[in-house]
């Protein structure tokens, strides 16, 4: 592992993770003009990454080997099938036309196909601004929840120091057990199944949900249920732009993994001729 760390010094120190976000078969890294690609052993020699901003002007080994990579509207294309394939993980240079910090963060593909996979996502508190706040329900990404965050209604202060587990009632109390997730999905769609799956710590426990979506201004609910797990439903189709999962009793300390909206199927054609 050291070798391999040493042959890839470039892309391992004074980086920044970015701006793919990581993925089972890939990650990367990048400083000044260029993006350090991570392929692992688990993905194909031809892979397709979601679109990069700007243009390549080289695409390379750390060793200087070329790699055949092609830029399309519909994602960044590379071949690595005439190039033998590190054990740890292959790391292609990509030289940019521009600054590596100034791109946005790059979403992987949907592997849902969920109609609200990276749209905005917002909520009632979060307990973090970093893997548990809203966005966390809209990234196809099991590992990450949101959490409903701490009551603004009791001093925290007043419980450091003291000697309490917290797994005890009065610190699970000092944060909220009910709240809202809002998905936002740019315009109205129409919608036809919804997925939402828990995140069970402890024996936490969701205990009553409604599901519902905005018209004319307000709130209508779809549905409401008392058991969530990995939960979806078939329903009749509804079109919406802002859809809400709403938690109205749970208790220790909660969390959603997956707020997935779904689209309606288009029928299939018929050849009557």
């Amino acid at each position: 592992m050291g070798d391999w760390i040493n042959r890839h010094a470039e892309a391992i120190y004074q980086v920044r993770g970015g701006p793919y976000m990581p993925t089972r078969q890939y990650v990367s890294t990048y400083r000044k003009n260029k993006v350090y690609v991570y392929l692992f052993p688990e993905s194909p020699a031809e892979i397709r990454l979601p679109p990069l901003a700007g243009s390549i002007k080289k695409a390379q080994l750390l060793n200087g080997k070329p790699v055949t990579v092609n830029q399309k509207p519909d994602g960044l294309y590379i071949n690595l099938s005439a190039l033998s394939r590190d054990s740890v993980a292959t790391v292609i240079a990509l030289t940019l036309d521009r600054s590596a910090p100034s791109l946005k963060p790059i979403r992987p593909f949907t592997s849902s196909g969920a109609l609200s996979y990276g749209q905005q996502a917002r909520a009632s508190s979060a307990l973090g601004s970093f893997l548990h706040d809203a966005s966390a329900v809209v990234d196809d990404n099991p590992n990450t929840a949101w959490k409903p965050g701490r009551r603004t209604d009791v001093d925290f202060n007043a419980y450091y120091g003291r000697n309490v587990h917290y797994m005890s009632d009065s610190v699970m109390n000092l944060f909220q057990h009910t709240g809202w997730l809002e998905v936002n999905l740019g315009k109205s769609q129409s919608i036809s199944r919804i997925a939402v799956s828990e995140l069970v710590y402890n024996k936490s426990k969701i205990k009553d949900f409604t599901i519902q979506y905005q018209k004319a201004g307000r709130w209508v609910t779809l549905v409401r249920d008392t058991n969530m797990g990995n939960w979806s439903k078939d329903i009749r189709p509804v079109r919406a732009q802002r859809f809400r999962l709403v938690i109205n009793d749970s208790s220790g300390y909660p969390g959603v993994r997956e707020f997935q909206l779904f689209g309606t199927p288009r029928p299939e054609q018929t050849n009557n001729g």
